[in-house]
């Protein structure tokens, strides 16, 4: 169970999310149930267009909330994961990735 106290990390980041626009929030939520995805499966499951996309991951990234590593089957991808500071689940072993 996470900690909302008021001067705990996890209301810390829980107050940078709660400043973000709803695309950033939904992108955040999609990150935080389906692991590392590419801009693309983000935007495919999302619905949002993919300029959005860009602009929330964007958004993410200004909180440092996300991670940015090369898509190994294709270099010219990105794969975005949360960090951990952000993610209340912990997931035993590498998420799955989703391009």
């Amino acid at each position: 169970m996470v900690s909302f106290q008021p001067n705990s990390i996890a209301y810390m980041m829980r107050d940078k999310i709660h400043n973000l626009p709803p695309s950033a929030k939904l992108v955040f939520k999609i990150l935080e149930w389906n692991g590392g995805m590419t801009q693309k499966a983000l935007a495919e499951e999302s619905l949002l267009a993919p300029r959005t996309v860009r602009s929330a991951l964007d958004d993410l990234s200004s909180i440092d909330a996300v991670t940015e590593d090369v898509y190994i089957p294709d270099a010219r991808k990105r794969v975005y994961s949360l960090r951990s500071e952000f993610s209340d689940a912990t997931t035993n072993g590498e998420p799955e990735i989703r391009n």
